[in-house]
């Protein structure tokens, strides 16, 4: 699909160009992808009976909390739902992966399809039929904090706690505090964009009476991360980045831990090699003493958002899912310029005589005179001339990715 504009404001009828699903429809888009946009795929039968049956699960699920909790969710008061399950997302890393789309912007505020990383994080909590996610976040990210209390979505409880200095995984969620006590805590790394996850598996894992439990994927090479063995549902044994690993199947960023695995982690952690607290290998600790640790497969996609080779591949994946999509914002200009589908452009963007391809632009960023193919470009960038393919354009101007590599 490809359309050319004239030198004009867009038209009104920019509308017709998007495919806008039923609520329905956008219910399957938002819950399967934790993303909220708009895809074609949905529009057949087939992907209507999904939407049915995730739908019912997630409220089946939702219903039960709120049941068991007697209203707390609703209600709002911590004292009431303090047995609930509560939702950790941590943020406070530096970002240096990321760089340098990092440090001026926040690593939980880098864009993906134009929204936050912060923002799927969310979306994810929220569709395991959590109440209350507590998002920790370094000592100097006030934008965070901010973006989590005025954009949460309106039936999740949202707050903020500050790890003081970066001593790993582990302090991060003792960071929380009293709100950790006697729950059950599902903890979110933000750069780990999942899709696919079963809305029942918080169920699941309470009925187990297990001690932990982590969300896995195959994976080509798993010597770069956490490696499980699993008997069944069962891990047998637990590695982090093993030269000859045992299985293929990865640790994907979310773990499950009941309140005797949240109290180890704050009183008695695994302290590495870097005097980092290591949340899987105190959990790996606990496994070798004799205690229940399950393992989940993820049955749908695993998108690393935390490097900028990765949020690229994020970005092409969740574009492939709209595949004949020009989603143009309002107030945005573009004039003499051609868009090749997937492409979106965020509000009050300017793009004049630019060629665009399988490339997401930020708001307020401004294209003039440049080819780009398959490029994110942050929000407020201004980049005037050349052709690009595969890079990020930070919000200075730079541009940095494997397409820039010689």
């Amino acid at each position: 699909m490809r359309k050319r504009w004239p030198s004009s404001w867009m038209p009104p009828l920019r509308r017709s160009m998007i495919w806008r699903p039923s609520s329905s429809a956008r219910f399957t888009a938002a819950h399967s992808l934790s993303a909220g946009f708009s895809m074609s795929a949905v529009s057949s039968n087939a992907g209507f009976v999904i939407a049915a049956s995730i739908a019912a699960a997630w409220a089946a699920t939702v219903a039960r909390r709120r049941s068991r909790a007697g209203g707390a969710m609703l209600s709002g008061r911590r004292e009431e739902a303090s047995m609930e399950p509560l939702g950790v997302v941590l943020t406070a890393g530096l970002g240096t992966r990321l760089r340098p789309l990092t440090p001026a912007t926040p690593k939980p505020l880098v864009p993906l399809l134009n929204r936050p990383l912060i923002a799927y994080a969310l979306d994810l909590m929220r569709d395991l039929g959590l109440g209350e996610v507590v998002v920790v976040t370094g000592p100097d990210d006030d934008r965070t904090r901010e973006y989590v209390e005025a954009q949460a979505p309106p039936d999740l409880r949202v707050s903020a706690a500050v790890q003081r200095h970066p001593r790993g995984p582990g302090d991060a969620v003792a960071s929380v505090g009293d709100a950790l006590d006697g729950r059950t805590v599902v903890v979110l790394a933000v750069d780990t964009v999942l899709a696919g996850v079963d809305p029942r598996l918080l169920d699941g894992f309470e009925a187990s009476g297990a001690t932990a439990g982590l969300l896995l994927q195959s994976v080509e090479d798993p010597r770069a991360f956490g490696v499980a063995v699993l008997d069944g549902d069962r891990v047998v044994d637990l590695e982090e980045k093993p030269e000859l690993p045992r299985s293929d199947l990865a640790l994907v960023g979310l773990w499950v831990l009941a309140p005797a695995a949240v109290e180890r982690v704050r009183t008695d952690p695994y302290i590495n090699a870097r005097g980092e607290s290591d949340l899987t290998a105190t959990v790996g600790a606990m496994l070798a003493e004799g205690h229940d640790v399950r393992g989940w497969l993820l049955g749908g996609e695993w998108l690393d958002g935390g490097t900028i080779d990765g949020l690229l591949h994020a970005q092409s994946r969740l574009l492939a899912r709209a595949a004949d999509e020009i989603a143009v914002a309002p107030r945005t200009l573009v004039t003499d310029s051609a868009l090749h589908a997937p492409v979106r452009i965020g509000e009050a963007a300017r793009v004049e005589a630019s060629d665009l391809a399988e490339t997401v632009v930020g708001p307020g960023a401004t294209l003039e005179g440049v080819t780009l193919r398959r490029a994110l470009v942050a929000p407020g960038a201004t980049l005037r001339g050349g052709e690009y393919a595969d890079v990020v354009v930070t919000a200075a101007g730079e541009v940095c990715g494997p397409g820039t590599e010689a």
